[in-house]
């Protein structure tokens, strides 16, 4: 009996959730049999660790996704890769690995927020442009820039929000297209992780005051 083993398998997309959990999505061959697949992690692309494996789904589909809880994607960029399994254990792992979207930044000045963010990557892969949304307490999340390919960095005025709460939240999107040729071909997006702002007080009310100490005037 001679088992058959997939054709192809490339992962597509890893997008962060809303609630930091990721989902990663790949492409199989479905006229392969299979028992299980394996999903593997990483934060640097070189040493991967198991984060689950479990049956295929019956009967297999061409698209598969699976979401890790596991990791941190708040905290560093995350790697993926998968590994197809067959009845004689025989490994088939993906071609590549899918990089996740971790954004990053600081308070860089009153009213101005600092962001940059890494590439979202993957195999037969081109972004296309970002786009960038801002949550300032409302509960959703508002699109406020589009920023060509390209550009890894960007600063945001919040000057017109003073009357807001002291913290800003964001989220980038990577738009892509994907073309595996003959196989594949579509325009998708991959979300980064929530990435929070404080923003520092405005004015500062003492209230504490030593005489006689290093703060001898109180004005």
């Amino acid at each position: 009996s001679i088992v058959q083993s997939p054709n192809y398998l490339y992962p597509v997309n890893a997008s962060v959730n809303i609630d930091n959990t990721v989902s990663v999505t790949w492409l199989v061959d479905s006229t392969s049999e299979l028992l299980f697949y394996q999903v593997d992690g990483s934060n640097n692309g070189a040493q991967f660790n198991l984060l689950e494996q479990y049956n295929v789904p019956s009967p297999l589909t061409q698209f598969e996704t699976y979401i890790d809880s596991a990791s941190l994607p708040q905290t560093n960029s995350i790697f993926y890769r998968v590994i197809a399994i067959d009845s004689c254990n025989n490994k088939y792992p993906s071609t590549d690995s899918v990089q996740t979207v971790n954004l990053n930044g600081e308070l860089l000045d009153y009213y101005v927020s600092g962001l940059n963010w890494n590439d979202f990557a993957a195999k037969f892969t081109n972004i296309l442009y970002w786009r960038l949304y801002r949550n300032f307490g409302s509960g959703n999340f508002q699109l406020i820039k589009t920023l060509p390919a390209g550009i890894n960095e960007t600063a945001d005025s919040l000057q017109a929000f003073l009357s807001e709460k002291g913290q800003f939240c964001y989220r980038i999107e990577a738009v892509y297209q994907i073309d595996i040729p003959g196989l594949y071909q579509d325009t998708l997006s991959s979300f980064s992780n929530v990435f929070c702002i404080d923003h520092r007080p405005i004015i500062y009310i003492p209230n504490a005051f030593a005489p006689n100490g290093v703060n001898n005037i109180f004005k």
